[in-house]
């Protein structure tokens, strides 16, 4: 009887300590996807070292995992910083077409007239129009 009981300690405690691998496991990985994003942690520790350490520890004691409480604590500045890169990427595609812009006449596609090539040939013709002055470039300017 004694040995039995002695056996079932033994398989208890193995059972335990392969439970206790595989949380720590777990963690690790977690800890690994959150450095990608913060790589001042290292270990559980440095999160009190972080200014989100609050917002964390009352995710992680509401039952969240190591990372659903780092995303949940940081989302407002994931949020932000997602909303910010959409801005300038838009901006960046907005002004890096702004050379393919076209002006035309009749519905076929002239030569390109800048707003300073206007500024410049009214310099010299004060009363030209638009259509005046692209005619001209049109004419003399290859495109």
């Amino acid at each position: 009887m004694k040995a039995a009981r002695e056996a079932q300690q033994q398989r208890e405690r193995e059972q335990e300590t392969q439970q206790n691998e595989e949380l720590e496991r777990e963690v690790e990985r977690q800890l690994a996807e959150i450095r990608k994003k913060d790589p001042a942690i290292k270990t559980i520790a440095d999160f009190a070292t972080r200014p989100y350490w609050e917002d964390f520890k009352a995710y992680v004691d509401k039952g969240n995992t190591f990372l659903d409480a780092f995303y949940l604590a940081n989302r407002e500045k994931a949020e932000a910083a997602a909303a910010e890169a959409a801005r300038q990427s838009a901006v960046n595609n907005l002004s890096s077409k702004k050379h393919l812009k076209q002006t035309s006449i009749g519905g076929k596609a002239g030569a390109v007239v800048t707003a300073e090539e206007r500024k410049m040939f009214r310099l010299f013709n004060p009363d030209a129009t638009d259509d005046q002055i692209q005619k001209y470039q049109n004419k003399y300017v290859k495109g």
